[in-house]
């Protein structure tokens, strides 16, 4: 802006310029202080004054140009927001993921393009709804915890969600606290995996042909064996080579080898574990507190201890009764593996990223010839196991999104569970209904 007495404001990088000194040379300026209006690592923007007198610049001159300097910066910064937000803004509208912006109570606050053709309502109607309107009626218990999770440390999980003409399909829901507005909301990033579930369904079918081969070879051994033993015990009874009194005597080895092929199904039931979970909120301390006494008991008939070092945890969503039969297994193998006077610890963590349960024994450790065959179906050590305790043991961890890892020297073994986030599979009834 030109003034009178010739001063003149020009925005631009001045104080770096090469012609700096011969432009003001030529026309004759005699200052030219500058106020830097706004800096960033990458650009400077300066307010250049200059006047044709010496002193032609008052303090309240300077006063009002140091305000048009912070005036102008905020004019950059916000150029440069805005810039930013439409960045955003086409990043949002063209996501193929659902994007929205939720509050504590649920309530939708905002939907892009790909959640109203995802879920078929308008945008006014989702806007008018809770994310509880979106979701599985079976998932609804676990709804107030996520948003708890979410709103405090961000989670991921899978569940199952509802179309406006009723069709349920899967999703992978990412979520995690923003602030809009000087409001704290939820964003939630919500992935149809439809797909993804029908190919790992192909999948598991290619892996169950080769793993039906597997088990049903060990299964008919441990089946067969028993059931040989009563039909040879049987055939002599009809064919009266056995009197009474030595027939009664086998009826017991009889029962004996009945009962074991019984054990060898139901262990490979609760594998299989087809009536789905029953899912509440649980303090893992809690469940291993109420075990404690029944394994405290076992150990001191074995005339061995059991320690306990358990760190503060957050509840996580588990099945009470699976979880008890994967610890007491666990246990049990670890008491079975030390001598008179051994000692196990039971320990819990809460790590940033998962909730940690770890089983320690001080024994003499697992032979490493044989440790990469641990959890292999019917593989046992034990004159009297069947091989399937640690199978169940896996497959237990696994429909809990948990991962079992064993590490073993000449000292002992810790077995570790990590719980990483929400259970992979809520109910078999879910798939059941997606299906339908």
């Amino acid at each position: 802006m030109l003034e009178e007495n010739q001063k003149n404001n020009i925005s631009a990088d001045f104080m770096f310029d090469s012609w700096k000194k011969e432009y003001t040379h030529k026309l004759k300026f005699r200052e030219f202080p500058s106020i830097q209006a706004s800096q960033t690592s990458k650009e400077t923007c300066d307010l250049l004054n200059l006047s044709d007198e010496v002193n032609g610049f008052s303090g309240e001159r300077i006063r009002v140009h140091e305000n048009l300097a912070v005036q102008a910066s905020n004019a950059l910064k916000g150029a440069k927001r805005r810039r930013r937000l439409a960045n955003y803004r086409v990043l949002f509208e063209h996501s193929c993921d659902s994007f929205l912006f939720i509050d504590l109570k649920g309530h939708i606050l905002e939907a892009n393009l790909a959640a109203i053709k995802a879920y078929g309502y308008t945008h006014e109607e989702l806007c008018t709804m809770k994310i509880q309107d979106l979701r599985a009626e079976k998932t609804m218990d676990l709804i107030e915890m996520q948003l708890q999770a979410a709103y405090n440390s961000g989670i991921i999980f899978e569940t199952y969600h509802v179309r406006k003409d009723g069709a349920h399909f899967p999703v992978e829901v990412s979520s995690h606290q923003v602030v809009v507005k000087l409001e704290k909301i939820l964003l939630s990033v919500v992935r149809d995996i439809a797909e993804r579930k029908r190919l790992e369904k192909e999948l598991v079918k290619t892996e169950s042909i080769n793993a039906i081969g597997k088990v049903a070879s060990g299964l008919a051994h441990e089946i067969r064996n028993p059931i040989t033993s009563v039909h040879g015990f049987l055939q002599l009874a009809a064919s009266q080579k056995m009197d009474q009194i030595r027939f009664a005597e086998n009826c017991n080895l009889m029962l004996q080898d009945l009962e074991r092929a019984n054990s060898v199904i139901t262990e490979l039931i609760l594998v299989a574990n087809e009536k789905g979970m029953d899912l509440k909120f649980w303090n893992l301390n809690q469940l291993l507190f109420s075990l404690l006494p029944t394994i405290q008991t076992i150990a001191k008939s074995q005339d061995k201890t059991v320690e306990i070092f358990f760190e503060e945890t957050q509840g996580i969503p588990l099945d009470a009764i699976e979880i008890k039969k994967l610890v007491l297994n666990l246990v049990n193998n670890a008491l079975e593996s030390m001598l008179p006077g051994g000692k196990v610890t039971l320990r819990t963590q809460m790590l940033e990223d998962a909730l940690v349960l770890s089983i320690t024994d001080n024994g003499s450790g697992i032979n490493p010839e044989i440790q990469d065959k641990l959890g292999i179906p019917f593989f046992t050590t034990k004159d009297t196991g069947t091989g399937l305790g640690l199978v169940i043991c896996n497959s237990i961890a696994t429909r809990h999104n948990a991962t079992l890892s064993i590490e073993s020297n000449q000292f002992g073994t810790t077995v570790q569970i990590r719980f990483k986030g929400l259970p992979t599979v809520i109910s078999s009834s879910y798939s059941q209904m997606n299906e339908r």
